[in-house]
């Protein structure tokens, strides 16, 4: 019966798939647990080529999927875990930051820091309670939390633990002009209606700053991509003007190993 269902859906174009809802059973080939992260300056299509590398790669658990289930299933999340100086650490260097930022209006920062804070908890959960599947993100520590991380690698003499922060983790570098870049966040926002919002946000008064802003969020990952580097993270940077399916591709064989 089941495969007739499957073999009518198929025919009608549509696929069934059957997961696996436990975060504590392997549901991937890997041989061990992978945190994905997908880095790059706003707008650059890090979002659209996630999503494609998991309409293709069905085992990959979103982080915001793994979270909600980790509460379900585990009542005992919240016990510590060795690594906790990386995150005291970086929270300290990113308060550091945001106090000194300009480019946001102060209105905006408050806002900035609850988000801030949550992608830290997150990656705390994921970093302690992932054994067994590839969880993808979007945006995650690196993206937001990029200088600070830079600044607590430069400061912190004692680094075993940070190291320990970074272990199964693989990074996608998305890329491509600061001019296409400006263009697809415009774009982007302005369907969205909040492009206005970012102008106000950030003081900014034309496309040209935005296309100033872009190039020094760009020139702001590049230190990142050093530190990730230095302790041997895996780095697979992908040009975002190329074809989307084949970059897709390119990303699934990166964190499979091939």
């Amino acid at each position: 019966m089941i495969k007739t269902i499957k073999n009518t859906f198929n025919r009608l174009g549509f696929d069934i798939i059957r997961f696996d809802n436990s975060i504590f059973k392997k549901t991937s080939n890997v041989e061990k647990p992978i945190y994905v992260e997908f880095l790059g300056a706003g707008g650059v299509g890090k979002t659209t080529l996630y999503n494609k590398a998991r309409e293709l790669q069905h085992s990959w658990v979103d982080k915001a999927t793994f979270i909600r289930r980790l509460e379900t299933e585990n009542s005992g999340y919240l016990e510590p875990i060795d690594n906790t100086l990386f995150y005291q650490e970086v929270i300290k260097r990113q308060l550091e930051i945001k106090s000194n930022e300009t480019s946001l209006l102060p209105s905006y920062r408050l806002a900035d820091l609850n988000m801030h804070f949550q992608i830290v908890w997150y990656d705390f959960l994921i970093n302690k309670n992932n054994n067994y599947n590839i969880v993808g993100s979007d945006e995650g520590l690196l993206h937001f939390y990029g200088n600070a991380i830079v600044n607590t690698y430069k400061e912190v003499e004692d680094v075993r633990t940070l190291r320990n922060s970074l272990n199964n983790r693989k990074v996608i570098y998305c890329y491509c002009s600061p001019e296409v870049v400006a263009k697809r966040f415009y774009n982007r926002d302005s369907k969205r209606n909040v492009i206005k919002d970012w102008y106000k946000k950030h003081g900014k008064k034309s496309f040209e700053d935005i296309i100033e802003s872009k190039k020094g969020e760009m020139a702001s990952k590049e230190p990142v991509l050093e530190v990730l580097e230095k302790y041997k993270v895996p780095v697979l940077r992908i040009n975002t003007e190329h074809d989307l399916l084949d970059n897709a591709k390119k990303v699934i064989d990166f964190v499979n190993g091939k």
